[in-house]
Protein backbone atom coordinates (compact mmCIF):
# COMPACT_ATOMS: atom_id res chain seq x y z
CA UNK A 1 0.00 0.00 0.00
CA UNK A 2 3.02 2.09 -0.33
CA UNK A 3 2.33 3.34 -3.99
CA UNK A 4 0.56 6.45 -4.96
CA UNK A 5 -3.52 5.83 -5.09
CA UNK A 6 -3.96 6.25 -8.94
CA UNK A 7 -1.51 3.35 -9.48
CA UNK A 8 -3.39 1.15 -7.60
CA UNK A 9 -6.23 -1.69 -9.51
CA UNK A 10 -6.19 -4.33 -7.23
CA UNK A 11 -5.97 -4.82 -3.61
CA UNK A 12 -5.68 -8.53 -3.26
CA UNK A 13 -3.34 -10.80 -4.57
CA UNK A 14 -6.25 -13.11 -5.70
CA UNK A 15 -7.93 -10.97 -7.39
CA UNK A 16 -5.72 -10.86 -10.15
CA UNK A 17 -6.85 -14.52 -10.53
CA UNK A 18 -8.96 -12.84 -13.00
CA UNK A 19 -11.77 -10.32 -13.21
CA UNK A 20 -14.61 -12.85 -11.29
CA UNK A 21 -12.60 -12.47 -8.30
CA UNK A 22 -11.75 -9.03 -8.41
CA UNK A 23 -15.56 -8.68 -8.70
CA UNK A 24 -16.02 -11.12 -6.16
CA UNK A 25 -13.67 -9.52 -3.49
CA UNK A 26 -15.07 -6.60 -3.95
CA UNK A 27 -18.71 -7.27 -3.39
CA UNK A 28 -17.88 -9.02 -0.30
CA UNK A 29 -16.05 -6.08 0.92
CA UNK A 30 -19.54 -3.87 0.64
CA UNK A 31 -21.62 -6.89 2.00
CA UNK A 32 -19.69 -7.50 5.38
CA UNK A 33 -19.67 -3.65 5.90
CA UNK A 34 -23.30 -3.42 4.87
CA UNK A 35 -24.30 -6.28 7.01
CA UNK A 36 -21.98 -5.72 10.17
CA UNK A 37 -20.57 -2.69 9.53
CA UNK A 38 -17.14 -4.32 9.51
CA UNK A 39 -14.23 -3.10 7.46
CA UNK A 40 -11.93 -6.04 6.08
CA UNK A 41 -9.87 -3.92 4.09
CA UNK A 42 -9.87 -0.45 5.64
CA UNK A 43 -8.92 2.62 3.00
CA UNK A 44 -9.61 0.24 0.00
CA UNK A 45 -12.48 2.26 -1.77
CA UNK A 46 -10.77 5.52 -1.17
CA UNK A 47 -8.32 4.56 -4.28
CA UNK A 48 -10.21 5.51 -7.13
CA UNK A 49 -9.87 2.38 -9.51
CA UNK A 50 -10.88 0.60 -6.99
CA UNK A 51 -13.84 3.46 -6.37
CA UNK A 52 -14.66 2.68 -9.96
CA UNK A 53 -14.91 -0.30 -10.33
CA UNK A 54 -16.91 -1.14 -7.35
CA UNK A 55 -19.36 1.67 -9.02
CA UNK A 56 -19.22 -0.31 -12.20
CA UNK A 57 -20.48 -3.39 -10.44
CA UNK A 58 -23.22 -1.25 -8.71
CA UNK A 59 -24.37 0.32 -11.92
CA UNK A 60 -24.31 -3.46 -13.33
CA UNK A 61 -26.37 -4.92 -10.83
CA UNK A 62 -28.66 -1.53 -11.10
CA UNK A 63 -29.64 -2.68 -14.80
CA UNK A 64 -29.45 -6.57 -14.52
CA UNK A 65 -31.73 -6.64 -11.63
CA UNK A 66 -35.42 -4.87 -10.83
CA UNK A 67 -34.01 -3.37 -7.57
CA UNK A 68 -35.99 -0.68 -5.57
CA UNK A 69 -34.46 3.05 -5.65
CA UNK A 70 -34.31 2.87 -2.49
CA UNK A 71 -32.21 -0.71 -1.96
CA UNK A 72 -30.11 0.83 -4.87
CA UNK A 73 -29.39 3.70 -2.85
CA UNK A 74 -28.31 1.42 0.50
CA UNK A 75 -25.59 0.35 -1.56
CA UNK A 76 -24.56 3.80 -2.69
CA UNK A 77 -24.12 5.07 0.27
CA UNK A 78 -22.70 2.02 1.32
CA UNK A 79 -19.93 2.78 -1.11
CA UNK A 80 -19.74 6.05 -0.58
CA UNK A 81 -19.26 5.99 2.96
CA UNK A 82 -16.17 3.79 2.33
CA UNK A 83 -14.74 5.55 0.00
CA UNK A 84 -14.77 8.85 2.48
CA UNK A 85 -12.52 6.57 5.16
Amino acid sequence: MSQDSDDVYFYYNYSIVNAYEDRAKLMEDLIVYLLWDYEIAPGLYSYPHIYNKADYFLESIRNGFKLSDEDMQIWQNTLDELSSK
